[in-house]
């Protein structure tokens, strides 16, 4: 983007020109006027006369091409041309107000340092000092330098209430023609609080943020402000001109909220609920929760009550309770942290009764009842629990050769028949009470002619029926709700007739 320069214009002779060599100065500097350059002219030219063989006609076109408030460095193109119009390749030192400011082979052109030149008339002069004869050798003219008109567009995203404690402030920064302006700028971020809004900080540490490219954002403190009436101020402070300077906004800073630190209730093992006891929040106060082990979140724990998995197992927990209510600021408090998670030491006990063995000795979860290959029938079956976690039990039924399916028994009871040589062709099994509502029960079954089919899971039928296939050996197994269930559950359970 470009910004126009106003020149005051006046003439000195230096040295006797003949009058081609004036005409083509006046005729090149209206051409550069005509083109949209900055308006440039000589206020002074001199130079000795030279023949017509060694004269050269110059041309000087200042084009400030980075404004001012962009880089705090304004450019300006000084260039050399012949009469014929070719470009000329030689050396030119600027002065502004009598001080050197650079000098560079004209075929680049000169960059003019504007950065601490206030805005105003200033003069500027620029010296041929090439190994060619030029006429003139010197150019001199006043340039107005003008103050830049910056545009700061500041969003804050801030309702007039603030419940945060901490608050982003974004901010953007646009040139009047609605560019972003290019480079860093720096903000101080404070409220001031008070009656009438004085001007002194609340916020603790000043806050600061470069913004590249026109945006940024800086985070405010507001925790270190008390509740009421507050004024946030961003204060562009990079040494370069803005309008405006800076951007206000007022807002109320919500109150505290009463937040005690929670508790939690409960034995940390697997399967054990643990609750979340909140305190006394002021009235009124939403409550969320979200549950962490060793300080990493669990995903998907976020009720006031949580039941520790297997994956939780040496593992501390922890709970954070946030409240928020309108004209408050939010707030988190976290409980201590329990014990470490021990494992769950309820266990699922059965056995079989198998043909030419009787009753085998009671085995636990992940370990077979009965046999394999050796082709002998399973004729019941018995189940019980050891050291439940909570109250509760298991209900089995067993389809039977020449019976078909038999009524439900509860924990303990005898699934299937004793002393009547008949064999157990399929079953089913589930867990009653609020263990139910802890744990899932998967079995799978080893089967005549099959093998060992798929598991199957609270309830669901193992085995075959109408096969007339003898049910040899089974394995079961008690999981924690929402820990993994065994390998193999895609695989087809039941197989019916």
């Amino acid at each position: 983007m470009e910004r126009s320069f106003k020149t005051g214009v006046s003439m000195s002779a230096r040295s006797a020109l003949n009058q081609n060599v004036l005409a083509r100065i006046f005729r090149a500097v209206a051409a550069a006027i005509t083109m949209g350059a900055l308006a440039v002219a000589c206020l002074a030219l001199g130079a000795a006369p030279a023949s017509a063989a060694d004269t050269q006609a110059t041309t000087l076109t200042v084009t400030p091409h980075l404004p001012w408030w962009e880089g705090g460095v304004l450019d300006g193109d000084v260039m050399l041309t012949s009469a014929d119009g070719a470009r000329v390749y030689d050396k030119a030192w600027v002065y502004v107000d009598g001080v050197v400011r650079g000098w560079r082979g004209t075929s680049d052109g000169v960059e003019l340092e504007w950065k601490s030149v206030a805005p105003g008339p200033h003069e500027v002069r620029v010296e041929f000092r090439g190994t060619d004869v030029y006429a003139p050798t010197e150019w001199v003219g006043t340039v107005e330098a003008q103050a830049p008109n910056v545009t700061t567009v500041v969003k804050a995203v801030l309702a007039d209430t603030v419940p945060q404690e901490t608050v982003i402030v974004p901010i953007h920064v646009t040139a009047p023609n609605g560019s972003l302006v290019q480079g860093g700028v720096l903000a101080d971020v404070f409220a001031s609080q008070g009656p009438t809004l004085p001007e002194s900080r609340c916020a603790g540490t000043v806050q600061w943020a470069a913004i590249n490219d026109g945006e940024g954002s800086v985070a405010l403190e507001l925790g270190y402000c008390p509740p009421g009436t507050a004024k946030l101020v961003v204060t562009f402070a990079s040494g370069r001109e803005f309008k405006p300077a800076d951007f206000s906004k007022t807002i109320t800073i919500g109150l505290p909220l009463a937040a005690p630190v929670p508790t939690i209730v409960g034995a940390p093992k697997v399967g054990a609920t643990l609750t979340a006891q909140p305190g006394n929040w002021t009235a009124g106060a939403a409550l969320t929760y979200q549950w962490s082990a060793n300080g990493t979140t669990i995903t998907g724990a976020t009720g006031r009550a949580f039941t520790p998995r297997a994956a939780q197992v040496g593992k501390k927990i922890t709970v954070t309770v946030t409240g928020s209510k309108p004209t408050y600021r939010d707030a988190s408090k976290t409980s201590a942290a329990t014990a470490a998670v021990a494992s769950a030491n309820v266990q699922l006990g059965y056995q079989g009764h198998v043909q030419n063995i009787g009753w085998q000795p009671w085995v636990t979860g992940g370990q077979i009842a009965g046999t394999t290959g050796r082709s002998l029938r399973v004729e019941a079956l018995r189940f019980r629990l050891n050291s439940p976690a909570y109250a509760g039990g298991i209900t089995a039924s067993a389809h039977v050769q020449n019976v078909g399916w038999m009524a439900p028994v509860a924990t303990g009871g005898v699934v299937g028949t004793q002393g009547r040589g008949l064999r157990v062709e399929a079953f089913t099994m589930q867990l009653t009470g609020e263990m139910a509502k802890h744990y899932d029960l998967y079995y799978r079954t080893h089967a005549q002619n099959f093998g060992w089919l798929g598991w199957a899971k609270n309830g669901a039928r193992s085995g075959t029926a109408g096969y007339a296939y003898r049910l040899e050996a089974v394995d079961v197994r008690l999981v924690v709700k929402g820990d993994p269930a065994p390998s193999g559950t895609g695989l087809k359970a039941f197989y019916q007739r």
